[in-house]
């Protein structure tokens, strides 16, 4: 773990704290371990605001944002957003920046500010690892390893970021709506903001709830801004290029192929 330290700056190299702005020449020597250990995945570690800095967003009122305007907002107004528990709710298709923006705001708080506890939430995974354990016949003490950890970096975490919310529903479906609920109500209560990113239009995701409609849609918005991600996805973009430098790679082996027979030939 020393010798993974050392290969990165120290967070003060990273971010000027006072400006809270981004050290530019340092910017790709992060120190990667409190990010890791927050969950954020491995696929996003490496994301720089100027990847997805100029993703169209559109707010429930029609106006007209980018990503970097978000971000910067949440940081330089951190303190408003803790003491009036403000988020947000990122909408729109698959691939489009909104986690990576959330990972992005995820990141800068950890090196930001002091003695924040940031909790990066794959909701599928989460539930898996930690929501299922609380219950199905589970032994106690691994019951309550699960219970105490929720505790403390789910529901007590000075920010929480629910990622890919709503795929689907599952056979335990009524237990997780409560379990959401009950979440974001006690984040409510105590002014604890949230970061939710899902695939669907926020409409769509309430209605495949059918009956808890009303009561996961109280308890989600509480008060986060809904935004609406309107580009088209970065990664069908990426990999289209791919092909494209898969193409013109592949056209240059043709071509080196072809002078090798014809001089053989010659």
């Amino acid at each position: 773990m020393d010798k993974a330290k050392n290969e990165y700056v120290s967070r003060e190299e990273c971010y000027v704290k006072s400006e809270r702005k981004i050290n530019s020449k340092t910017i790709k020597k992060i120190n990667r371990e409190d990010y890791y250990l927050a969950g954020i995945g491995k696929s996003l570690l490496d994301t720089t605001i100027n990847d997805v800095g100029n993703s169209q967003i559109e707010s429930i009122l029609g106006e007209k944002y980018n990503s970097r305007i978000i971000y910067n907002d949440f940081l330089e107004n951190y303190n408003l957003f803790l003491n009036q528990g403000k988020g947000y709710i990122f909408t729109g298709q698959k691939g489009n920046g909104k986690s990576s923006l959330a990972a992005l705001i995820a990141m800068a708080t950890i090196d930001i500010f002091d003695n924040v506890n940031v909790t990066f939430l794959d909701w599928n995974q989460y539930q898996k690892k930690y929501f299922f354990n609380t219950f199905y016949k589970k032994p106690i003490d691994v019951q309550m390893r699960a219970k105490n950890w929720i505790e403390k970096n789910v529901e007590n975490a000075d920010l929480l970021i629910i990622d890919d919310l709503g795929k689907n529903k599952t056979k335990d479906n009524e237990k997780v709506i409560q379990h959401l609920t009950d979440i974001m109500r006690y984040r409510y209560t105590n002014l604890l903001p949230t970061i939710i990113t899902m695939n669907l239009n926020y409409k769509k995701f309430l209605n495949i709830y059918d009956d808890e409609y009303q009561r996961v849609s109280n308890s989600i918005k509480g008060r986060n801004t809904i935004l609406k991600f309107t580009d088209y996805s970065y990664r069908d973009q990426e990999y289209k290029k791919q092909l494209k430098d898969e193409k013109r790679r592949l056209q240059k082996q043709r071509e080196k192929l072809k002078g090798k027979d014809g001089n053989k030939n010659g």
